[in-house]
């Protein structure tokens, strides 16, 4: 197995995804979509705007549109229930940060920690999971100038438009992907560092991988190498190659997540109503348009999916790991040769300077004794 495929459906009332109204706003009226005076104080749904392929009276576009759910709203719903809030102070303790990024939202939603004063220490990790925008499906209209009253005392924006819709209907699809899922590079020289080296080796690790996925979880530590036939250069990589049974945990998450998505505001509601999934072997042949493999899932049938990856990456021989150290001495000998070189330049041209500088200071003082002799 390669990848999972899903498609989602989603059902609700009232618009839940706002965008930049002000633009938005201007682009509708340049496009002919709104006419009239239009308040400045408006909220607006996000949306997607289409070509209908009509002309009107005057031979231009007719355009229309449909409201949308912007995929990093769905991202944050689908994983808002693990997880509220990720600040920098995560990182002060390795066991506390270790233990979030091993955790099930941690690998499936991905990461990023940078650290300012050593690039080095930044952790970063591409998610999995692909999602994109929910496009409204059905052909419910939206009202874009309801007004409504703030509470208060009343000024110039306490009268305010904002868009409602009725019963509405979206769909949307994504694709889960194994390889990227099944390993967590430990690694800074292929800029995808996710963990630091010396957690593998104190054993926090594995502490915190048995934590989160039972003593008998699967998984392995070390050096590996992709098996990925279009790569002409392969090196060893250190990182964590995470084992089917964790695999196959992880996609349940990220499905029952994807089920489980329900977004609310004040006025108005969404949530999935139905998720499809399709096992993809050959990329080339299970594709999205292929009617043939899609399975109408819900919890039960989560439950019993089970995931066996393809071998994505093998562990490094000891000639892959002997290549990899003789990479990593010359890397550092062209780091430092180019350290040495950047260093020499900037001494070279801080003599120059102060060549010149003793040069000029020497005119300026030829010239003023010339000066006082002619005095």
């Amino acid at each position: 197995m390669k990848q999972v495929f899903f498609k989602l459906k989603l059902s609700g009332n009232g618009c839940v995804n706002f965008d930049d109204s002000a633009k938005q706003k201007d682009l509708l009226r340049k496009l002919g979509l709104i006419n009239g005076m239009v308040p400045d104080n408006i909220k607006l749904a996000k949306k997607v705007i289409h070509d209908t392929g009509k002309k009107d009276e005057k031979g231009n576009p007719i355009y229309d549109y449909k409201i949308k759910i912007s995929a990093d709203c769905l991202r944050h719903h689908t994983f808002e229930h693990e997880v509220d809030v990720v600040t920098p102070a995560v990182q002060m303790l390795d066991t506390m940060y270790c233990n979030y990024l091993l955790s099930n939202v941690g690998i499936t939603r991905g990461y990023m920690f940078a650290s300012s004063r050593d690039a080095g220490k930044t952790l970063k990790r591409k998610s999995p999971l692909t999602i994109v925008d929910a496009i409204q499906t059905n052909g419910a209209k939206s009202q874009m100038f309801e007004v409504g009253t703030t509470s208060g005392p009343r000024t110039d924006t306490s009268l305010f438009s904002t868009e409602k819709v009725g019963e509405i209907e979206y769909s949307t699809h994504g694709v889960i992907d194994l390889k990227t899922l099944s390993f967590i590079s430990a690694d800074e020289k292929f800029d995808r560092m996710g963990l630091f080296t010396e957690w593998i080796d104190n054993g926090l690790i594995d502490k915190v991988m048995k934590s989160h996925y039972g003593e008998d979880a699967q998984y392995e530590t070390g050096f590996f190498v992709s098996n990925a036939k279009y790569l002409t250069n392969t090196f060893a990589e250190c990182g964590v190659r995470i084992g089917d049974d964790v695999v196959t945990k992880l996609v349940r998450y990220i499905l029952r997540s994807l089920l489980g998505i329900d977004i609310r505001r004040n006025n108005a509601w969404a949530r999935t109503v139905s998720l499809e999934v399709k096992i993809v072997n050959n990329p080339l042949e299970d594709t999205f348009d292929d009617e043939s493999g899609w399975i109408n899932v819900n919890e039960g049938d989560i439950d019993s999916l089970v995931i066996k990856c393809d071998d994505f990456y093998h562990k490094a021989t000891e000639e892959e790991v002997k290549e990899l150290v003789e990479i990593n001495e010359l890397y550092i000998q062209n780091s430092n040769d180019k350290k040495a070189a950047k260093e020499k330049k900037k001494e070279e041209n801080r003599q120059k300077k102060a060549a010149k500088k003793a040069e000029a200071e020497a005119a300026a003082k030829a010239e003023a004794e010339a000066s006082e002799a002619g005095e």
